[in-house]
């Protein structure tokens, strides 16, 4: 079955929609749902929905080759966080290893947003 046409059903899949179809509201929603995490990656064309794991996205090597090549911009990825969402030192530390300044956390709890950046002294 070709990646696009399949649906998220356990953690490490994906799948394309078309772009800025998926919101972030709708990866807060999934992630409550499910008690994963899920990330939103957007390319020219399409958005990249990812089933992570409970605290985690493990994104496979292919995702991560586009990213690097910047054919891909990690949206957001959701957290299970009650309070202040805090970016973690992975989080930050994915960020620079991609090349990408920005990103947004949203909690699948509270739905509050946080753009964060790669650099603690950057955040916005």
């Amino acid at each position: 079955m070709e990646q696009d046409e399949r649906m998220l059903l356990s953690s490490g899949d994906w799948s394309r929609f078309p772009r800025e179809s998926i919101s972030l509201k709708d990866i807060a929603y999934l992630s409550a749902a499910e008690r994963h995490e899920f990330a939103l990656l957007r390319g020219k064309e399409n958005d990249i929905l990812f089933h992570g794991v409970a605290l985690h996205c493990y994104l496979d090597e292919e995702l991560l080759d586009l990213l690097k090549a910047h054919k891909l911009e990690l949206v957001a990825h959701t957290h299970p966080d009650w309070g202040m969402i805090t970016p973690s030192q992975n989080d930050r530390s994915f960020l620079k290893g991609i090349g990408q300044k920005k990103s947004t956390i949203i909690s699948s709890i509270t739905g509050q947003e946080l753009i964060f950046g790669s650099s603690l002294f950057e955040d916005i």
